[in-house]
């Protein structure tokens, strides 16, 4: 299993995603929708390449999305294969625009920024 890195910024996101459910759909919902994002990023160590690779970047950069039974929320991480290191660096809804190559390296970056402060 890779070293898997996740951003700050990216645990307090899923933490509001589960909230929002908490008051939308109730406690037992929230609580396997919570436990589902931890799945999600468990696979993500566990089988980086795995993921589908983002258009534009480097077969590195890749998406995992929640299983089918869940609101389609997608991880999106990058791995350093000579690290076996995984960064998952956002979290965002299916729905949302995607963004451009270039955004999702300065995000990769800044995560990566943000883990290494600790």
């Amino acid at each position: 299993m890779a070293k898997l890195l996740v951003d700050p910024l990216v645990r307090i996101e899923a933490n509001e995603v589960v909230s929002y459910y908490r008051s939308k759909e109730g406690g037992e919902f929230a609580e396997r929708l919570s436990i589902a994002l931890q799945a999600v990023t468990y696979v993500i160590g566990k089988t980086p390449d795995g993921g589908l690779p983002i258009s534009g970047l480097p077969l590195s950069y890749r998406l995992k999305r929640t299983g089918k039974h869940f609101p389609p929320y997608v991880f999106s991480y990058r791995y350093d294969r000579e690290k076996d290191e995984v960064l998952v660096y956002l979290l965002r809804h299916a729905a949302q625009r995607p963004y451009a190559p270039s955004t999702h390296r300065r995000k990769a970056n800044e995560a990566q920024r943000r883990v290494e402060e600790g």
